[in-house]
Formats: structure tokens, C-alpha cells, sequence
């Protein structure tokens, strides 16, 4: 008998009639190829290291510039002038390393895809390129990451080992707050020197924050950096321990039904 292809919303079911044996796959389906490990750590190292390392020379070339005791709006438009005609740069490579992450994101999420599944691919790929969004939206597509692949391998009941969801909380909670602690800072700067009249309290929380937010935030880029290496690692060994199983279980799973 012929067989005969069903679409339904996201996913078809193929039924083909051999004993009793029914076939279904999913549009979104597990994807069953290995990660390279090696080319997702030397890419998205090295465009991230890239612009971790221009944003220090830009901090310190802002930093030696002459005329330090000008007021703060002077520092930001001076100190900053020429950093902001090169910010292109590190956002070249910020936007290059986005990209590589997020097909690390698609491959992650398409090899645990099942109806139980919270996510899909594309959905959690794809969200990561819409601006200040995906500054929120990487807590959900990585950092909820191994909540779903433990998930999955309990009910699939594959024998690999769980993931362990540190790196990828504490990569979310750094590339989140590095992006948002410099506006939050420079915010709560305009309010404090609204609210405060004293002429030496407002130029010492000037200069706290002109030389505390490029520190921290090198500090929480570093600590990402780092982190997110890590992450990427333990991800691609994850991805692969699944494929690996899938694949020794096909083997046995085709004699069972033979000596059926």
C-alpha cells in the first residue's frame, strides 16, 4: 500500500503501512547530526574576544584623554566622541557572534524537538536578532535551555548525562546585566543630580560613574566571556551525547524488529 502524508500545524505525519509499524516525523523532528565544538568555541571566541578587546582600548584611550576635569556632559560628548565613530566595530563583531550563537541556539533546541517541547528552533533562533528584546530573550532560549533537554531526555528515557544549568544562568545574568548597568547607572547619575545640589557630590558621582561602568562592565564582559565558553562547550557535548545515543539505540531497535 501506498503511503500517504498528513500535514497538521507545524509537524506531518508519514504512515506506511509494513506489520504494524507506524512512522511519524515532525517538521521539527530531532536533529540527528553532531555539533562541531570546535568551530562554534574558535568563532564566537574569537568575534567576542574581539570586541571584549576593543572595548579595553577604547576605555583606555577615553581614559587617557586630555582635559579630565571637564563636567560630565563635556566627558560624555568629549572622552567618547571618537569611541562612538568606531562603536560600529564592536558592533560588526557583536552582531557576527550573535549570529553564531544563534545557530548554536537553532541546532540546540532542534535536537530535543518533541510535542512536549516548549520551544522550537526557529522561534528560539530567531527572537535573538530582534533589537533590546533579545537582551531579555536570551534568559529564555539559553538559560531555559537545560530545563527542556532534561526534560526531554526523562521522557525519551536516554541514558546521557543531565545538564547542569549553572553556566547558562550565570551567562544570561552577566551578558544582561553588563548590557544594562551602564544605562541604569548614567539614569540613576541624571537623578541623583537632580535631586542633590551639593557641587562636590555631584562631581564625585561623576567621576564614579565615568570610571565605574566601563570597569564593570569589562569585568562582566570578561566573567561572559568566559562563562559563555564554557556554556558553549557543555551545550555541544549535550547536543552530541543525544546523537550518539539516537544512534547506537537505531541498531537495536532494527534487530528487535527483525526478530519480530
Amino acid at each position: 500500500m501506498r503511503g500517504f502524508h498528513w500535514h497538521l500545524r507545524d509537524f506531518s505525519i508519514a504512515q506506511s503501512v509494513k506489520g504494524n509499524t507506524l512512522l511519524m516525523t515532525n517538521a521539527t523532528a530531532p536533529d540527528g547530526k553532531r555539533l562541531d565544538k570546535h568551530w562554534f568555541l574558535i568563532f564566537w571566541g574569537t568575534l567576542s574576544g574581539f570586541a571584549l578587546l576593543w572595548f579595553v582600548w577604547r576605555a583606555i584611550a577615553w581614559r587617557n584623554t586630555e582635559g579630565y576635569d571637564y563636567t560630565f556632559a563635556e566627558s560624555l560628548i568629549e572622552r567618547y566622541r571618537f569611541g562612538y565613530q568606531q562603536i560600529w566595530v564592536i558592533l560588526a563583531a557583536g552582531a557576527a557572534a550573535t549570529v553564531v550563537l544563534a545557530a548554536l541556539v537553532y541546532r540546540m533546541w532542534g535536537a530535543i524537538q518533541d510535542k512536549s517541547t516548549s520551544l522550537t528552533p526557529a522561534k528560539a533562533a530567531g527572537l535573538l536578532f530582534i533589537p533590546f528584546f533579545n537582551i531579555f530573550w536570551i534568559a529564555r532560549a539559553i538559560g531555559g535551555y537545560p530545563w527542556d533537554y532534561n526534560a526531554y531526555i526523562g521522557r525519551k528515557e536516554i541514558a546521557v548525562p543531565r545538564l547542569k544549568r549553572e553556566p547558562f544562568r550565570w551567562y544570561c545574568a552577566l551578558a544582561i546585566g553588563g548590557v544594562l548597568f551602564p544605562f541604569a547607572s548614567v539614569l540613576l547619575l541624571i537623578i541623583f543630580k537632580v535631586l542633590v545640589s551639593d557641587f562636590d557630590a555631584r562631581v564625585t558621582a561623576e567621576r564614579l560613574v565615568l570610571v565605574g561602568v566601563p570597569l564593570v562592565s569589562f569585568l562582566a564582559g570578561a566573567a561572559a566571556y568566559v562563562i559563555g565558553l564554557v556554556m558553549i562547550s557543555r551545550s555541544c557535548d549535550a547536543v552530541n551525547a543525544l546523537v550518539d545515543a539516537r544512534s547506537h539505540a537505531s541498531p537495536q531497535a532494527e534487530g528487535a524488529n527483525a526478530l519480530v
